[in-house]
């Protein structure tokens, strides 16, 4: 749990690490948000280059409008990319073929969000908010 501080006091946000596999191409580590509230999972178009994705490529793929946090709208394109999320490889999680989509660009200073679709319904999230230790725990979900 990363401390944020607001003008209502301090809120523990949940963030890890992430990573995102196209290929043999993975991406550098991700500053990740768990994003309970989120639909989709997203990331910024500029980590889709880092994978080798190029505008024209994007524009291949199936797109749509997604509008988040302040109401901005923005067009994405989505992609099946294998997710790796956890601070570490021996505690990564691996989804494979989730769907991510692509925006312009996040607001906050994290690089991808998880969201329900393909991250968080595949997850059992554990979140403790009491003091001593603030902290949540990510785990696979056995398969259904």
């Amino acid at each position: 749990m990363t401390p944020m501080p607001t003008q209502a006091g301090m809120v523990y946000m949940p963030r890890t690490w992430g990573r995102i596999v196209r290929g043999t191409m993975i991406s550098r580590r991700l500053r990740t948000l768990v994003d309970s509230g989120a639909q989709l999972t997203v990331a910024p178009v500029a980590v889709a280059h880092e994978l080798g994705l190029s505008d024209a490529d994007l524009a291949l793929l199936p797109g749509c409008e997604v509008g988040g946090i302040g109401g901005s709208v923005q067009r994405c394109h989505e992609a099946r990319l294998s997710l790796h999320v956890g601070p570490g490889k021996p505690e990564a999680i691996t989804l494979s073929a989730a769907r991510v989509f692509f925006v312009p660009q996040l607001l906050g200073d994290y690089e991808l969000v998880l969201g329900q679709r393909d991250a968080l319904e595949l997850l059992s999230f554990e979140q403790y908010n009491q003091p001593r230790v603030r902290e949540f725990v990510l785990r696979a979900m056995p398969p259904r």
